[in-house]
């Protein structure tokens, strides 16, 4: 079937880590590489980080509906656009370019599999609550369901029925995801976004989880609110966008470009390796890095 194979990290994004040095008669390929760094391997961007239908959404009569694939198709092209057109160019963003990228941050954050398990277990519990409620009413006398029927709401926010959270336990992305990037998108606008580019031979890498919200002083507050939000003034979002540049959104002020070292370049792949999942990505064969230990 057409569009069977989804991608959580887009081809057009993978291609600009490919090889320059590709033998005659091979295809384009990246170099990738096991998080412990014991394997390392050449493999084509379309072979790489996809699941079957993992955005489709399956309709009753059987037919599939492609919306949410084509639609981050749409977003991966105008970014591929904004990369290749202004920023290798060193050119201005204009508002249009910042939102783009601004939804692709989103995206990238919003559309991988960790992510969407992390949302299944989370709405599987309120699932469990909500049935275990529905039982515990079905099964109460007529006095006991007169009681739990006086308890108003808790909120004054949106309402959910049993099968609307079965269906975002169940299939998060194909439930969620557009609305979560519009969401975010909205909130990311607010935030100072620069590039950063690389002004050594040291290159950025990514990963099957490239988009790290990072915040330097979450540890330092109470269990409860340590989670990295973006209501927190300390916290720093990155993405690579190619072996040369990187996006990075935080609160402080700071300009549209800013020239990286090596020693930051380096800082920023060992985010980047720290929270991948399982690989990385390198535009060349390249040794273990000192910074990865023993």
């Amino acid at each position: 079937m057409k569009y069977k194979k989804q991608h959580w990290i887009p081809r057009s994004y993978l291609s600009a880590w490919c090889d320059n040095d590709i033998p005659v008669g091979y295809d384009p390929y990246v170099w990738l590489i096991s998080k412990d760094w014991s394997q390392i391997k050449r493999k084509a961007p379309e072979n790489i980080f996809y699941e079957n239908d993992m955005y489709t959404i399956h309709l009753a009569n059987g037919e599939r509906n492609l919306s949410i694939e084509h639609g981050l198709s749409g977003l991966e092209d105008a970014v591929s656009k904004v990369v290749q057109n202004v920023i290798i160019k060193n050119k201005r963003l204009s508002l249009d370019d910042h939102i783009i990228l601004c939804a692709f941050v989103a995206a990238m954050h919003e559309r991988t599999p960790s992510h969407r398990d992390h949302l299944k277990k989370q709405w599987g519990k309120v699932l469990s609550k909500m049935e275990s409620m529905r039982y515990q009413f079905e099964r109460a006398t007529p006095e006991q369901q007169n009681a739990m029927m006086s308890i108003g709401p808790v909120s004054e926010g949106p309402t959910y029925s049993t099968e609307d959270v079965r269906q975002m336990a169940e299939t998060p992305l194909q439930t969620m995801l557009m609305p979560s990037i519009q969401t975010q998108t909205s909130l990311l606008l607010k935030m100072n976004l620069s590039i950063l580019y690389s002004i050594s031979k040291a290159r950025f890498l990514t990963s099957d989880n490239p988009c790290v919200w990072f915040d330097p002083e979450a540890k330092h507050r109470p269990p409860m609110f340590r989670s990295v939000g973006l209501g927190y003034e300390t916290v720093e979002i990155t993405l690579p966008l190619s072996p040369r540049h990187a996006i990075i959104l935080s609160w402080n002020s700071a300009p549209a470009y800013i020239e990286f070292p090596r020693r930051k370049v380096e800082a920023l792949n060992y985010k980047t390796w720290l929270y991948s999942e399982d690989y990385v990505v390198s535009n060349a064969n390249i040794e273990k890095p000192h910074w990865l230990g023993n």
